[in-house]
């Protein structure tokens, strides 16, 4: 429940009614569009084909979603991946798979960012498919702010069934089964009810709803998932038949079960009160004009590339991200001397600062140059990618028109920046001249001059690096910047805890995965890991963490900070 749901029940009780509004109410409300995250319960370990058959997988979740799109609009942030994912499958009544959306590709991370989703028309639920080390799924709903004022204050919660029996339930048949993990509840009902239930079931021998008539003979049933599968009901709109006086709902015995009603009542309420509502209705409506419309566009290294911070933090805030960080792209286009000899050839060849024909001249001159690891030629591929990460080709368009502008510009560059020949004085010393590209400061400064002269009012921020004991002069360089122009530094290093410090007992993990695959050489086997290298098991990536858990870690910062620091 948001915020408002809650003020609102607390409030009003079981609801008020449209009638309770006056027109002057009414209309500070009714042309407010809303887009925020909704709750919804998500089963990991295993996703939907594309024929509707559920299947176990380890890396993949998914969430079952009520079509209520008929006066809303449903928005999904997910991460699908190989050609047997579909990121969408509708179902209609009959659980029979009626259309599906946006088909993964093998060896490929597709990302979608609040998708909008238009059901066909017979559709009764939808299921989205994602990746757990992704971000998970998010769903958003955007409709008219007082048209979902009605519908969260006209529901109230049926609190109590007129029957609850534990280790027993429902066939589909109406006959009754022992089964010392499940329950089941009755609840007398009318097929004119507007009901939506919560549960949990287990079993394709466990129906999620059960109809009887008033001879309790079964009427219809709704639900059922294949032996082995846990399935999380959450606020499913049933079809009630047409002779049915009884609902059964079964559920797992150690998980809880609701039932809402959705109704209209006309309690009374006094203009004071309604005038304290409208100051917070107001308050709502001045921050939703400010997140509607927010979109952030992220430059960065293959840290915020894989990580998904970028795009699920203005999508948890109602916005949406831009992420156009390219992995093992620097700033800066070469050492302080202007040599590239020796240096990694992605760091070079993918150098922001770089212009189109810099670029272009790089290709032509290829098997000249002296990059470590360089491939001997090219493929197209490749050409294309390099060409594409000039800052012409890749900021430009932003600014002059050709691409919408976007409300924020997020730097997070710095960790590829950081080259061994630079002392530390040379790293964080200003340049002689001020847009010095063999810089990283000096590619900072022609980067963000570059945005000030097209856009004097541009709101730029810099993403400080995830930590500052390892590489410390990063985020004194990131911090002195911000500093110097006077614009926001997302401080992530004080919130992520990924120090140098060890965590005792972690010698074990190196045995394990995912960490035995990144061990650096002549480590000690029988010494702590730091709790750098234990959220991220190769030492630089989060993605690395294949529990997801540093992903989320990221994630939850970036968007704490980002609506504390920026929005």
């Amino acid at each position: 429940m948001s915020i408002l749901d809650d003020k609102l029940r607390g409030k009003f009780g079981q609801g008020l009614s449209a009638n309770d509004f006056s027109n002057k109410h009414k209309s500070l409300v009714e042309n407010i569009e809303r887009l925020n995250p909704f709750e919804i319960q998500i089963a990991n370990f295993f996703y939907y084909l594309g024929n509707g058959t559920i299947t176990g997988n380890s890396s993949r979740c998914y969430a079952i979603i009520v079509n209520d799109t008929a006066t809303t609009q449903h928005f999904i942030t997910t991460t699908i991946g190989g050609e047997a994912m579909f990121a969408v499958i509708f179902f209609n009544n009959d659980n029979s798979v009626i259309g599906r959306l946006f088909q993964g590709r093998n060896g490929y991370t597709d990302p979608l960012v609040n998708q909008q989703i238009i059901p066909p028309q017979s559709c009764a639920y939808y299921v989205v498919n994602g990746l757990i080390n992704f971000g998970g799924i998010i769903l958003r709903k955007k409709q008219n702010m007082f048209d979902y004022l009605q519908n969260i204050l006209s529901e109230f919660l049926i609190q109590t069934p007129t029957l609850a029996e534990n280790d027993k339930y429902y066939f589909a048949n109406g006959t009754i089964q022992n089964n010392s993990k499940r329950k089941y509840a009755i609840y007398n009902i009318a097929n004119t009810d507007n009901l939506r239930v919560s549960t949990v079931i287990g079993g394709s021998a466990m129906p999620a709803i059960v109809y009887l008539n008033a001879s309790n003979q079964a009427v219809g049933w709704e639900r059922v998932v294949p032996d082995g599968v846990v399935d999380y009901v959450s606020n499913f709109m049933l079809t009630i038949p047409s002779t049915a006086t009884k609902m059964i709902l079964n559920c797992l015995k150690v998980n809880n079960y609701s039932v809402y009603k959705i109704g209209t009542f006309t309690k009374a309420v006094s203009i004071q009160q309604l005038e304290v509502e409208r100051q917070r209705i107001t308050n709502i409506e001045n921050q939703l004009k400010i997140l509607l419309g927010l979109t952030v566009l992220h430059l960065g290294t293959s840290i915020p590339e894989g990580s998904l911070y970028p795009t699920v933090g203005p999508a948890r805030l109602g916005g949406t991200g831009i992420n156009l960080a390219v992995g093992s792209s620097m700033m800066r286009i070469s050492r302080q001397d202007g040599t590239i000899d020796g240096l990694a050839w992605e760091n070079v060849a993918y150098s922001l600062m770089h212009t189109d024909s810099e670029k272009r001249n790089m290709i032509s001159n290829w098997a000249n140059l002296n990059l470590a690891n360089k491939p001997v030629s090219l493929t197209q591929a490749q050409i294309d990618k390099i060409i594409s990460c000039s800052f012409e080709n890749k900021v430009l368009p932003y600014l002059d028109g050709r691409l919408p502008e976007p409300n924020y510009w997020a730097i997070d560059h710095g960790r590829n920046d950081n080259l061994s020949s630079d002392t530390d004085a040379q790293f964080l010393a200003n340049p002689v001249v001020r847009n010095d590209r063999r810089t990283y400061i000096g590619a900072m400064n022609y980067l963000i001059d570059l945005i000030l002269s097209y856009k004097p009012y541009a709101k730029i921020f810099i993403v400080g690096h995830y930590e500052n004991t390892l590489f410390r002069r990063v985020t004194i360089a990131q911090q002195s910047i911000a500093d110097r122009y006077n614009i926001p530094i997302l401080d992530m290093w004080n919130y992520t805890g990924f120090s140098q410090e060890k965590i005792l007992g972690s010698n074990a993990k190196w045995n394990q995965s995912p960490w035995n695959l990144y061990i650096p050489s002549g480590q000690n086997l029988n010494e702590d890991m730091t709790r750098l290298r234990y959220y991220c098991p190769d030492g630089i990536h989060p993605f690395t963490d294949t529990s997801g858990k540093t992903l989320t870690r990221l994630c939850d910062i970036y968007t704490k900070l980002l609506s504390q620091k920026i929005v």
